[in-house]
């Protein structure tokens, strides 16, 4: 008790253990249009890089998931199971330029996103350049995948007025019904990437 005769606050490791600890106020700050643009194009796409070798393996994947998660207010795991059969392709996007997609967060509870035509296209760009590529890398872990029954291979995708559906071993899935692990697990080739509208 001889540390009372010195400072009469409890410490450990030099830290006072009878103060409470502090709350941290952080200043939300939105980004503006120019920060936006230069943290797409530079920081995802890996436009005008200073050192080239630093550019991203596929610049048009991570920008199209870039403005994926900017525009809908999606998280990164959220976003990462979104599938790419649920994005029509710009020539099935609705009138208007936005297509409402529901997608179910925290405790189960439905919401609406919307893609608008800019992202669709940004998405269309990805597949017309290196989704291929990226399949193609992936071919020995999906293969394995597949043996092991833990894929869940997409035979096509059917719209009706309502819903989408996956067919996946001959039988139906709603969208909406498709858990996260299941999500995670599907595939779907190449050809079946067109909707049937």
């Amino acid at each position: 008790m001889s540390w009372m005769k010195i400072d009469p606050v409890s410490r450990w490791g030099n830290r006072n253990t009878f103060s409470g600890r502090g709350s941290v106020n952080r200043t939300i700050r939105f980004l503006t249009e120019p920060q936006l643009g230069l943290f797409l194009n530079v920081g995802l796409r890996g436009d005008a890089p200073a050192d080239p070798r630093s550019r991203p393996a596929y610049p048009e994947r991570d920008y199209s998931f870039g403005l994926l998660l900017l525009a809908t207010g999606l998280r990164r795991e959220e976003g990462a199971l979104l599938l790419d059969a649920e994005i029509p392709t710009p020539e099935n996007m609705p009138p208007g330029g936005v297509h409402p997609l529901t997608r179910y967060g925290k405790g189960g509870r439905p919401r609406t996103i919307y893609a608008t035509i800019e992202l669709v296209h940004a998405i269309d760009i990805h597949r017309s350049t290196e989704r291929e590529a990226i399949i193609r890398a992936a071919q020995r872990r999906l293969r394995r995948m597949r043996r092991n029954d833990e894929l869940s291979m997409v035979d096509k995708v059917v719209a009706d007025r309502d819903s989408r559906y996956l067919s996946v071993s001959g039988h139906a899935i709603p969208l909406e019904l498709l858990d996260d692990e299941r999500r995670a697990r599907a595939a779907c080739p190449l050809f079946v990437i067109p909707m049937d509208l």
